[in-house]
């Protein structure tokens, strides 16, 4: 028994000192596609509307408008093994949403041709900076399409990347999801993506997989009132 409990121990240790052995090289996902908008240059690398809509709609909506719903960053790595770093604006707590689905990020690979969950990925709770570790060891030297969906009720403000050194990673090679003819949604606090489980499952990023086409999110939580300045973006 005590031989077992050591091999056991023994085993534990050396997997957490070549865990912390590990070193990973970062990539600044702004440099990545980003899907999801409907112009690139808005207020912000994840947010979803330009600066020159401040002032001709509402303060709630362009506070909503900076969140990052619906904005999905792709790539290509032969990875498996991830370290994300994120920033996000505000640390925001909501009685009817995990921080994971408020400010927290989840991460999909394509197999055989569908998008399938891999990971959530939990932002901190101490402060607005976050690192989490992602691993799918099967997935290991790989060449493999990613998608990360980002904080459907904050604004992230910035991502890195990190893959183990000599492990590549690199803008998506394949058109999907497609982006011509753009499916918009217009709504409040469910299509923003109120009360789902991570940020990949809210009902555009649902949509947007099975369609495989792009889905913009326009959910405004409490806030979708046929305004004229949102009308003539869309």
């Amino acid at each position: 028994m005590k031989k077992i409990v050591l091999v056991l121990c023994l085993g534990a240790i050396l997997q957490c000192m070549a865990s912390a052995q590990t070193k990973y090289v970062y990539t600044d996902a702004s440099t990545l596609p980003l899907y999801g908008k409907i112009v690139p240059d808005t207020f912000g690398p994840y947010s979803r509307m330009p600066l020159s809509m401040k002032d001709s709609v509402r303060i709630n909506v362009w506070n909503l408008a900076r969140c990052s719903s619906g904005l999905v960053v792709r790539f290509t790595s032969d990875a498996g093994d991830f370290n994300f770093k994120w920033i996000t604006n505000h640390k925001k707590i909501y009685t009817n949403m995990t921080p994971i689905t408020v400010r927290g990020m989840a991460l999909y690979v394509l197999d055989r041709g569908k998008w399938m969950y891999l990971a959530s990925l939990r932002p901190n709770a101490e402060n607005d900076s976050t690192e989490v570790k992602a691993k799918a060891a099967n997935l290991m030297g790989q060449s493999r399409e990613y998608m990360l969906y980002l904080s459907l009720y904050d604004c992230v403000k910035e991502i890195q990347i990190g893959v183990p050194e000599g492990r590549s990673i690199s803008a998506s090679a394949l058109n999907t999801p497609r982006r011509e003819k753009p499916v918009i949604i217009y709504g409040t606090s469910i299509l923003q993506g109120a009360s789902a489980t991570h940020p990949g499952m809210c009902s555009t990023a649902q949509l947007s997989r099975r369609l495989d086409r792009v889905v913009i999110n326009l959910g405004f939580s409490g806030n979708c009132r046929l305004e004229e300045p949102i009308a003539r973006y869309m």
